[in-house]
């Protein structure tokens, strides 16, 4: 599996790689900082966290992220709620987010 996230991903931060679990924003404010210095890049505002767990919608919230919770379907709803709800990643339209559509 980690050699298929280092063929799409960039970077990766995993648990071990924080002192502090969600919900506590730590691991996306890390992620935030391994992206180069440009415009807007350290802007947790314009950043979007695909999450599926009620604590990592919690977290990306806290950072100041803006969050789309993709639930299991035996999941609890978070505490605080994201800024969109899907069912599915299928259901993801990057228009919606001032982002080009899918070709």
């Amino acid at each position: 599996v980690v050699d298929l996230f280092n063929k799409v991903f960039s970077h990766m931060i995993c648990g071990d790689d924080v002192t502090n679990g969600k919900p506590h924003p730590e691991i996306f404010l890390k992620a935030l900082d391994l992206f180069p210095d440009t415009q807007d890049a350290k802007d947790p505002g314009k950043v979007l966290v695909f999450e599926d767990s009620p604590n990592g919608i919690t977290a990306a919230l806290a950072g100041g992220f803006r969050a789309i919770h993709v639930p299991d379907a035996d999941q609890s709803e978070p505490s605080t709620p994201a800024d969109q709800t899907l069912k599915s990643l299928e259901e993801f339209r990057p228009e919606e987010w001032g982002l080009p559509p899918f070709k």
